[in-house]
């Protein structure tokens, strides 16, 4: 009796940290400075690197939390909040495998809106691709300009 009771416990304590582990490998894939470094016209068609006097980033931090930092007009902004990483959206499906994680952004101010293709306006989904880029919404998914990111090193 006293063996199983120790087998169970060592399966629970097991699990427990594949769980932990999931976690931290999901939020890991994130964590870093995020520029924006492609404007991608949908509706026209074409794509263009941005003016570095009109451009913004993210920076997802360990523990839940961002910045985002914006330049417009050579003036700077920044706005903060918390995320989410996730394996799903109600937004989108994965059919070909190019999306690894979705990273939902909860912005600290409620002044701060977004267009999500109908998601939430109070939040932000961001996709992380199977080429590790960071985009605000899957190409041609919404009309107007997607904008995607690559990870500083």
């Amino acid at each position: 009796m006293k063996k199983i009771f120790i087998g169970i416990l060592s399966m629970i304590t097991l699990f427990s940290c594949d769980n932990n582990d999931d976690e931290q490998t999901n939020e890991s894939s994130v964590i870093g400075k995020w520029n924006l470094t492609k404007i991608i016209n949908t509706s026209a068609g074409g794509s263009m690197s941005p003016n570095e006097n009109d451009t913004h980033f993210y920076q997802i931090n360990p523990g839940g939390t961002f910045n985002r930092g914006s330049i417009e007009n050579n003036i700077s902004d920044e706005l903060e909040g918390t995320y989410t990483v996730t394996n799903e959206s109600p937004l989108y499906g994965n059919e070909n495998n190019t999306i690894q994680k979705f990273v939902e952004l909860s912005y600290s101010s409620p002044d701060v809106r977004f267009f999500n293709c109908g998601f939430d306006e109070q939040k932000q989904i961001l996709i992380l691709t199977s080429d590790d880029k960071l985009q605000n919404t899957l190409s041609g998914a919404c009309d107007g300009e997607n904008y995607e990111y690559t990870k500083e090193n």
